[in-house]
């Protein structure tokens, strides 16, 4: 490949100087599909740095994540809890449970390491059940109306539900 050098003459000094071909930016040499997987990784780099940025004020809470981690767990959430999976005595067959008092829901294991259970409250409920890949018992309180999911991994769970006045109902979602 040859390359082409002009000369110019300058009126100060009358001998010839070549004249440097100018630099073309780095981004108009990349193709189309270049260009675009750069622009992905520059957003999956932007991506991780505002997840581990935006913390709840220095304390580290797993069960309640910044919103933007929030957001993308819902983009790309765990899978639903398979209805056959669920059983309880307070289990009717429309998919709602009448509790009076309190009432035990089994969930079967499952072949994906973390499940949802999807559940809908008519009345004030507390709820107790295992935190995914701890050995502890996570208890939450649920206000009338409230639409709510439960974690569950692999392993079978128990899911104990209490009402605040009985009798009271709670709607699996699907």
């Amino acid at each position: 490949m040859a390359v082409r050098i002009r000369w110019s003459l300058s009126e100060s000094n009358l001998k010839a100087t070549p004249r440097l071909p100018v630099r073309i930016p780095i981004l108009s040499r990349l193709t189309r599909i270049q260009r675009i997987l750069l622009a992905v990784v520059a957003v999956i780099v932007i991506a991780f740095f505002f997840a581990v940025g935006c913390t709840n004020g220095g304390s580290s809470n797993a069960a309640e994540p910044p919103g933007f981690v929030k957001a993308i767990g819902n983009l790309f959430g765990a899978p639903a809890v398979a209805r056959k999976d669920i059983t309880a005595p307070c289990l009717s067959p429309d998919g709602k449970l009448t509790i009076d008092g309190s009432c035990k829901v089994h969930v079967d294991a499952g072949s994906d390491d973390v499940r949802e259970l999807k559940l809908k409250t008519v009345g004030a409920i507390t709820v107790r059940a295992p935190v995914p890949r701890q050995d502890s018992i996570g208890e939450k309180q649920m206000e009338p109306g409230e639409e709510f999911k439960v974690a569950i991994d692999a392993d079978a769970a128990d899911i104990e539900i209490i009402c605040a006045e009985s009798p009271c109902v709670v709607s699996l979602v699907t």
